[in-house]
């Protein structure tokens, strides 16, 4: 747009005139007319250009929005799933595995029963180390999406 409007041009300066002798002192200014060049399509490209970056923005706002939406509920998901896990699930595989353990030692149950409870135990254990990872990478992707840490902290002692 600023060269939509012309640049005045001064000057000035000293002239002899050789064959008369004469000094003379100079001024003058030029003024071009914007007649055939007017910036039309300088102007039309630059606003495209404006045009496409904004679109651009709303669009990659979108997706940001869209990424950090989908984010936070996966880190609720998994600190739901934790509480499940620490509050009830383990407290009763690992009450289970106790009692079995000491009825095979009196001949209760049989070494399957035991190997079973072991084994559901691990598998609750190794359930609750996935959600920890998966909640602990859900804060650090929203953190790289926001600039900051979410408020949600776990609850209990092993984070």
């Amino acid at each position: 747009r600023a060269q939509a409007a012309p640049d005045i041009t001064f000057s000035a300066g000293y002239r002899r005139f050789s064959s008369t002798g004469d000094n003379a002192a100079v001024v003058g200014f030029s003024l071009p007319l914007p007649l055939f060049n007017r910036h039309q399509g300088h102007l039309r490209e630059a606003q495209a250009q404006l045009d496409k970056t904004r679109q651009l923005q709303a669009s990659t706002a979108t997706q940001l929005d869209a990424d950090l939406g989908r984010t936070y509920q996966t880190l609720l998901a998994a600190q739901r799933e934790i509480a499940t896990l620490q509050g009830q699930i383990l407290p009763f595989a690992q009450e289970a595995y106790d009692t079995i353990k000491q009825g095979y030692g009196v001949g209760r149950f049989g070494f399957l029963e035991l190997v079973e409870a072991r084994r559901t135990l691990t598998s609750s254990r190794l359930q609750l180390l996935n959600a920890k990872r998966t909640y602990h990478r859900a804060v650090v992707e929203i953190e790289g999406l926001t600039g900051q840490a979410p408020t949600l902290h776990l609850s209990g002692n092993n984070q």
